[in-house]
C-alpha cells in the first residue's frame, strides 16, 4: 500500500499540466515571461505663436506703391489724412463757393473739385489742387463747353468726377447735362452732349481706361438707365 501511494503522488509531481496540491507553490519552469513595454506618451509640443507684427501699423495700412492719403468731405470742407491718421487737416475751405463733388487722384498726388458758386449763379468749375491744398488749375464755367448753360432749364442730373486710370485727365459729368473730359494741362473736351446725357448720374472709369459708365437719368422720379 505505501508502494502504491508513492507511485501515485510521482505522476501528479512529472505531470507538469495535472492538479495541484492547494499547498503546492506554482511551477514557474513552464512560464512564458513577456516583457511588459510602457506605454510611452507623446510629448506634447507647445505651437510656436507668432509674435506681433514688426511692422508698423501704418504701414500695414499702406500698399507698396500705393496711396497713403485719404481725403474726406466735412461739409463744404475738404480734409485729408496721412500715416500715422492722426493730424487731419483741411486742404480746400469754401468761402463763397459749395463744393459739389470731389475725387483724389489714382496716385493721390491731385485732388478734383466741382465748385458752384453760393450766390444762385448756375455756373460750375473745375479746380485741382495738390495734396497739400495749393491750387494746380482752375476751369471756369464748365457749361460753357457741355451748350448747358445756353437752356433756361433747372438742372435734373447730379455733378459727379471720376479720373483716369493713369491720372492724366478727370471726368465730369455735370446736372445741367453733358459729361466732359478735362486734362490735367490743355483744353477740356466733350464727350457726351446733353442731348444724349440729359441728366447723367455717377460716371466711372474702366480700369482699363477704354470705356466709361454712367447712370442716365438722375432724377429720383425717373428709372435710370446704364450706358457704356
Amino acid at each position: 500500500m505505501p508502494a502504491l501511494l508513492c507511485v501515485v503522488l510521482a505522476a501528479c509531481a512529472d505531470d507538469g499540466a495535472g492538479p495541484r496540491f492547494a499547498n503546492e507553490p506554482p511551477s514557474t519552469e513552464d512560464a512564458v515571461s513577456t516583457a511588459t513595454t510602457p506605454r510611452e506618451t507623446p510629448p506634447t509640443t507647445t505651437p510656436n505663436l507668432p509674435a506681433a507684427s514688426p511692422v508698423p501699423l501704418a504701414q500695414l495700412l499702406t500698399a507698396p506703391g500705393g496711396v497713403s492719403k485719404i481725403v474726406l468731405q466735412v461739409g463744404d470742407d475738404l480734409i485729408a489724412m496721412s500715416p500715422p491718421w492722426s493730424q487731419p487737416r483741411p486742404i480746400w475751405s469754401s468761402s463763397n463757393d459749395r463744393l459739389v463733388a470731389f475725387g483724389a487722384s489714382p496716385t493721390g498726388d491731385a485732388v478734383a473739385l466741382l465748385i458752384a458758386g453760393s450766390d444762385g449763379e448756375d455756373r460750375i468749375d473745375l479746380v485741382l489742387i495738390s495734396p497739400d491744398g495749393a491750387q494746380m488749375r482752375r476751369v471756369e464755367n464748365l457749361e460753357r463747353i457741355t451748350g448747358g448753360a445756353a437752356t433756361s432749364r433747372a438742372p435734373d442730373g447730379a455733378s459727379s468726377l471720376s479720373w483716369s486710370p493713369d491720372g492724366t485727365q478727370v471726368l465730369a459729368s455735370l446736372a445741367t447735362g453733358g459729361i466732359l473730359t478735362i486734362p490735367r494741362s490743355g483744353d477740356p473736351q466733350l464727350l457726351i452732349g446733353p442731348s444724349r446725357a440729359a441728366a447723367p448720374g455717377d460716371v466711372a472709369w474702366s480700369p482699363r481706361g477704354d470705356a466709361i459708365a454712367y447712370i442716365d437719368p438722375a432724377v429720383p422720379t425717373a428709372a435710370g438707365g446704364l450706358y457704356v
